[in-house]
């Protein structure tokens, strides 16, 4: 394989690289657009609960029925919620406390923030994606800087040029 095609393949592979993180901002950027808007109709949702059981009691309003659905409407959504921040979590290398929901680093074996043990992750392969393509970026680099260093060579074999 000759100096071309190697560049080429390392060009690839950063382009590669390259797009799936880019592919990974972006889908974090949509959950948490996701993330926003349930939790805007969540507000919303707790805000009318709120109104009707006022009604209920300052009226004596016979709405229980209205209540329950409220009600079934906040715990659909919450469920959403809860969804989409594992959903982010994962996407950022992260877990949720079982205890507290907060999103602990999954290298952790502890909470950091209200000392629950976070459970135990099924073991990964050795070799993860994350570190080929740190590789592929080290292999990129010494590539680079082997050409130009062949470069300089080849100038300084050639003597001065006389114009």
């Amino acid at each position: 394989m000759g100096l071309f095609e190697e560049l080429r393949e390392k060009f690839n592979q950063a382009a590669d690289y390259t797009v799936k993180v880019t592919t990974d901002v972006t889908n974090q950027a949509k959950i948490r657009v996701d993330l926003h808007t349930q939790n805007v109709l969540l507000t919303r949702c707790y805000e009318n609960l709120g109104r009707a059981c006022y009604d209920h009691i300052k009226n004596s309003a016979e709405n229980e029925a209205v209540i329950a659905d409220y009600v079934a409407e906040a715990d659909r959504l919450e469920k959403e919620l809860c969804a989409l921040r594992e959903k982010l979590a994962a996407l950022m290398g992260n877990s949720i406390c079982p205890v507290c929901g907060k999103d602990v680093d999954e290298t952790f074996p502890f909470c950091p923030h209200c000392g629950a043990k976070m459970p135990e992750k099924p073991a990964e392969p050795e070799e993860t994606e994350e570190a080929e393509d740190v590789e592929i970026e080290e292999e990129v680099e010494e590539d680079v800087t082997e050409d130009k260093a062949d470069e300089t060579d080849d100038k300084d074999d050639n003597g001065p040029i006389d114009n």
